[in-house]
């Protein structure tokens, strides 16, 4: 705390400035205290969800503006020197652009998956019934639960909720390819099934071609690489879609409050009631989500 003192008319000295406060705290210092337990503390928390969707949306776009072109593969074998160092260079130039895809394709997998997620995670912490309020254990082991189980379980969890979710439910079919896919990646092997990129025979150890082409198609083997980009980019249109889906489970009177609080970062979590709020924003709506 900085303090500014000024005295007209004469002159004062540090000590009878620090004598002068002490004595007007020690004056006040039952209703200063009293005063200060009365305010509730709030934690400024990072909102994951809102984290999670602004990558999701970042890598989306990034994906967008990649693209690839094919190498140009030379009509003979027999070139000149000049032409083999530039398709050289041509390949070499390909097989980064398609790491560079397929590493934003999987990190666009990755945070659809997250993106969704915390959206439940979210709608759990946030609208948890009077058990998991006052059982921390149990709602860790509710947000420890897969994804499918966290959104069966919404009305067992949570307040709010007017509506039941259902698996045959066309957006939680959808999220579900998408956490599919996030699986294959998470638990991916060199699998001859879904890493497969090419068939070739060999006599004696001389590869043999099912057609007559380039060998570098063959040599590369990043296009099979997961997700593909167009399985990338179907992703974020399913994740927006079950989140609207979940609003559709709630009360209509807390569906507005719910999508604020998802798109504000920090959040409020007080101290004193256990609830979340939103410290910044539009108004003060701290008890909006009260017990």
């Amino acid at each position: 705390m900085n303090l500014e003192v000024r005295r007209f008319g004469g002159k004062i000295t540090s000590q009878e400035v620090l004598k002068m406060f002490t004595h007007n705290f020690a004056l006040h210092e039952k209703g200063l205290k009293e005063s200060f337990e009365s305010l509730e503390k709030y934690r400024l928390v990072i909102n994951p969800h809102y984290r999670h969707r602004r990558m999701m949306t970042y890598f989306e776009g990034e994906l967008r503006k990649i693209k690839v072109k094919d190498i140009d593969v030379p009509q003979s074998i027999v070139v000149k020197k000049g032409d083999s160092d530039k398709h050289a260079k041509d390949i070499d130039r390909y097989m980064k652009q398609m790491e560079h895809q397929n590493c934003i394709a999987t990190a666009l997998v990755m945070e659809c998956a997250y993106t969704a997620e915390s959206y439940l995670n979210m709608l759990i912490a946030v609208l948890r019934n009077k058990t998991l309020l006052e059982n921390r254990v149990i709602l860790q082991e509710a947000l420890r639960e897969t994804w499918k189980d966290k959104l069966l379980r919404l009305p067992l969890h949570c307040r709010e909720i007017a509506k039941t979710p259902r698996e045959t439910d066309q957006p939680v079919r959808d999220i579900e390819s998408v956490f599919r896919l996030r699986n294959k990646i998470a638990h991916s092997y060199p699998d001859p099934e879904d890493l497969c990129s090419a068939e070739i025979w060999f006599d004696d150890r001389i590869p043999l071609l099912p057609r007559t082409e380039s060998y570098i198609p063959y040599q590369c083997g990043v296009d099979s690489i997961l997700p593909r980009r167009q399985e990338a980019l179907a992703c974020p249109p399913k994740v927006i879609a079950f989140i609207v889906y979940l609003q559709s489970l709630l009360n209509e009177k807390v569906r507005e409050e719910i999508t604020f609080f998802s798109e504000s970062n920090p959040v409020g979590f007080s101290d004193k009631t256990g609830n979340f709020g939103i410290p910044f924003g539009k108004s003060l709506t701290m008890a909006v989500f009260g017990g």
